[in-house]
């Protein structure tokens, strides 16, 4: 009688086992990969997240630093705001949070290094204008609350809600009116003529 069990021979369950371990590897490396991208993403998600309300939040900090001064000893202190120092504050702010942004961008081949460089002019374009307008519109209420007589807390208070209301309008109507993406544009355009200069 004849033994109907077929065996592989040793060479194939070497072959087996190879396509078996390469198999499992390519697995590993599909699920490495699907976690890379996943844990990017999650990050690529939160830079743009923070992107949004990063204006928002460098308004409130310099129209608080604008207007702290205020509050000496109980006694209001008009000692007005100079609106180039705002300026100058606030796009020194933004030049830090917009070069981190788009180098993150840069690395993560998301924009060019051209277009990274138009994007944080027109940011730093954008906040020192918002700047010089937060100051103006803090002075402004600091002087009329003063001048009512109000004390301290109140005239420091009304300063800094006044800076970020007028900041927050002013960003708003450059990034309504175009003004900032024509900034960005034409700096990008710039860049982009530079880099192809043999």
């Amino acid at each position: 009688m004849v033994n109907m069990i077929q065996q592989t021979s040793p060479v194939q369950q070497v072959k087996d086992i190879n396509v078996a371990e390469l198999a499992a590897k390519i697995n590993e490396n599909k699920k490495a990969e699907n976690a890379k991208a996943h844990t990017l993403d999650r990050v690529d998600s939160f830079v743009n997240t923070a992107g949004k309300y990063e204006d928002f939040i460098l308004n409130g900090v310099q129209s608080v630093k604008n207007n702290i001064h205020i509050m000496t000893d109980g006694r209001v202190v008009t000692d007005y705001t100079n609106p180039l120092k705002s300026m100058k504050s606030s796009a020194i702010n933004k030049t830090v949070t917009s070069v981190v942004r788009n180098g993150y961008k840069v690395i993560r081949k998301k924009i060019t290094l051209a277009q990274a460089g138009g994007n944080v002019v027109g940011d730093v374009s954008a906040a020192a204008v918002n700047g010089g307008v937060s100051a103006l519109a803090s002075d402004g209420v600091i002087w009329i609350m003063a001048k009512a007589g109000a004390s301290s807390f109140p005239v420091m208070l009304g300063g800094m809600i006044a800076g970020q209301v007028a900041s927050t309008v002013s960003n708003k109507v450059i990034k309504k009116t175009g003004v900032q993406t024509f900034i960005t544009e034409k700096t990008t355009q710039m860049f982009e003529k530079i880099g192809h200069k043999d």
